[in-house]
């Protein structure tokens, strides 16, 4: 793989949407548009090639950040961010929908914050999450992501600091076990 890295941790490489191939592009949108992926997005309709394309073109006059995660030279997952101000962002993710329910999840996760927190510089990231998300809401309950408005009827709206980050186990299998470990404990 020949691409410019945009951020590189624990064998996990981001790379902005812009800087991918068409091949990979298409993989991406692939993903994206696979059913059980695509249900839980704000925009659960099927995106066109053409569609995906001019939205990568517009990212490179944009404040938002997509990049495809790769791990051994495939897409694992892919994230987003918008800067909202004074070090905040939204953020979300999608995983490769081959991978869901594989456990990479966790791993996952632990390099997404660690993305946010000590890449970007985040101080917090805030989230929503479509209430029938049910492996996603448990993995950001696992971590202490707070909900802070429960009022909405179809999502969770979380948010999560560097507090809430520093809380947390600082290499990838001690986080897992932790998270493993708490769940078990439920």
């Amino acid at each position: 793989m020949s691409y410019n890295i945009y951020y590189s941790t624990d064998g996990f490489d981001f790379v902005l949407y812009q800087d991918l191939s068409i091949e990979h592009s298409d993989k991406v949108l692939s993903y994206r548009n696979h059913e059980n992926v695509r249900k839980w997005m704000f925009n659960s309709d099927k995106i066109s090639l053409k569609e995906h394309l001019n939205f990568i073109n517009k990212l490179k006059d944009s404040s938002k950040i997509y990049c495809a995660v790769f791990r051994k030279k495939k897409i694992v997952a892919c994230v987003y961010l918008n800067d909202i101000g004074n070090s905040e962002y939204f953020v979300g993710h999608f995983l490769n929908p081959r991978l869901l329910s594989s456990g990479i999840g966790l791993y996952f996760e632990y390099v997404y914050l660690k993305f946010f927190f000590e890449h970007i510089k985040a101080k917090v990231i805030r989230a929503s999450v479509k209430k029938e998300n049910y492996p996603m809401i448990k993995i950001h309950r696992l971590c202490n992501f707070k909900e802070i408005d429960k009022e909405n009827s179809i999502y969770y709206d979380y948010e999560f600091s560097i507090n809430e980050y520093k809380g947390i186990p600082n290499n990838m299998e001690d986080f897992v076990t932790f998270l493993t470990n708490k769940y078990l404990d439920k």
